[in-house]
């Protein structure tokens, strides 16, 4: 609710992923992470899961992923009312951003052996999709700079398409989407902020390619730290 610009922009962001994605995936059990703002966990299934893992990003997802992969149902409500900090600065929005696509790679290096485990939606369906759609966003602004160079250099050369096409291919889709969505929720004051929010996803898709190449690889005696606690012991019943 925010009165600012990138205010109005996080709001379409968190509309599409946790008003459209994730009810998505909530309805084939799809859904394995959820932002610790706005989350309760069962206590029991918590300790289960061993607690929550330090000094990684995205622990929050990680512990909703190891809860999931105990049997337990993520459900994510997109009635569910949260406020959120949004970055006054480029600067901040970076590193935020930073911490946010990091945690991709932390969290299925950390639970790797849930990738494509038989009989798991989450393993064949949520997490190699994640996983692909991260892939894309981080090569959409190199795409977008080696396409306007060989326009620019090479434009009378060959044949190509025309400037239209190539907009309608690369922004067509999602406008249409956020679109239905911000339809879908009722907020149509949010639609003339929707150039705007087409331009920050190449924004978004710098930071991610930077956040893939400034990834540090631990050593496997590091790397230790990470592992997946054990449960939690259970005080024995009284006798």
């Amino acid at each position: 609710e925010g009165e600012g610009l990138l205010s109005k922009v996080r709001a379409i962001e968190v509309l599409l992923r946790h008003g459209f994605v994730q009810v998505g995936f909530g309805a084939f059990g799809g859904v394995f992470g959820l932002p610790g703002m706005f989350v309760i966990y069962r206590k029991s299934a918590l300790d289960e899961a061993g607690g929550f893992t330090e000094g990684m990003n995205g622990e929050d997802t990680d512990i909703t992923l190891r809860m999931a992969s105990l049997g337990y149902r993520m459900v994510a409500d997109p009635k569910a009312k949260f406020y959120t900090e949004t970055p006054d600065s480029l600067a901040f929005l970076r590193e935020q951003r930073t911490r946010w696509f990091r945690s991709l790679y932390h969290v299925t290096a950390h639970n790797r052996d849930v990738l494509f485990r038989q009989g798991s939606v989450i393993g064949n369906v949520s997490l190699p999709f994640t996983l692909l759609n991260g892939a894309r966003r981080a090569m959409m602004t190199p795409l977008l700079i080696y396409g306007l160079v060989v326009f620019f250099l090479f434009g009378g050369v060959y044949g190509h398409p025309g400037f239209a096409t190539v907009i309608a291919v690369i922004m067509g889709m999602p406008f249409v989407l956020a679109l239905f969505v911000l339809i879908l929720w009722r907020r149509l004051d949010l639609i003339p902020i929707l150039p705007l929010y087409m331009g920050f996803r190449f924004l978004r898709s710098y930071y991610t390619l930077g956040s893939t190449l400034s990834l540090i690889y631990p050593d496997r005696a590091a790397e230790r730290a990470f592992d997946a606690p054990k449960p939690r012991q259970k005080p024995p019943f009284a006798s």
